[in-house]
């Protein structure tokens, strides 16, 4: 009964959320600077273009979900993993800021670089904490809340490139307008991972992903 309890918080607690920034996004958002947004997602057009529309829906709703959950909650609670991959996530923040904006995903070659330097990135920052455990421990236990809020600001701006780099300096003197949801979004995550366990987080945001899916193509 507690796991039903805490699956139907979950579901109620992010449909109630996830209502209000629709009504922000198409309402408040909208208005205010929607001559200014440039919408990019080729990436995911170019998946659903070339593998269809059933493996395109299981990104989105499944695998984007764990990804970024163990990306940017994982490390809320510490474990070497958990804070391997944050600072993975805090970093892959960090790049797409910088990534070229001629990167052809397309390219197998780029694919496999990129994912190979990933993987890279996560075990040294494994071997690295390892090597300091006892220091990040004690950071953690001091720096709680810091924490928390460097991992909702990296899961934020990890969207920031949705909206064009042709417009990046543009974007980001709106981001705080454009990012909002996502601030909220990484907020609700992380108070479920937290509060409940880290399989809530992903579950409360495979739902948000199926919802923002629905809302966005029916």
């Amino acid at each position: 009964m507690k796991i039903i309890k805490h699956i139907l918080y979950t579901l109620a607690f992010i449909s109630i959320a996830l209502i209000a920034i629709y009504l922000y996004t198409k309402g408040v958002l909208t208005t205010l600077i929607s001559d200014k947004l440039t919408i990019r997602d080729e990436f995911y057009l170019h998946i659903k273009k070339e593998a269809g529309f059933t493996f395109y829906i299981i990104v989105i709703v499944l695998f984007v979900p764990i990804l970024e959950e163990a990306l940017y909650r994982l490390g809320l609670k510490f474990s070497i993993n958990g804070v391997a991959a944050l600072c993975l996530g805090i970093s892959y923040s960090v790049y797409l800021f910088f990534q070229p904006s001629d990167i052809n995903w397309k390219n197998p070659y780029v694919l496999i670089t990129f994912w190979s330097a990933f993987i890279f990135t996560f075990f040294l920052y494994q071997f690295l904490l390892k090597k300091h455990q006892s220091f990040v421990i004690n950071f953690y236990k001091r720096n709680t809340n810091l924490i928390i809020l460097v991992s909702i600001i990296s899961f934020a701006y990890s969207h920031i490139t949705l909206y064009g780099q042709q417009d990046l300096i543009n974007n980001l003197f709106l981001s705080p307008l454009i990012l909002l949801p996502y601030v909220i979004a990484g907020a609700l995550f992380s108070f479920l991972r937290i509060k409940f366990g880290f399989w809530y987080g992903v579950l409360g945001h495979i739902f948000w992903n199926s919802l923002v899916f629905y809302l966005s193509n029916y």
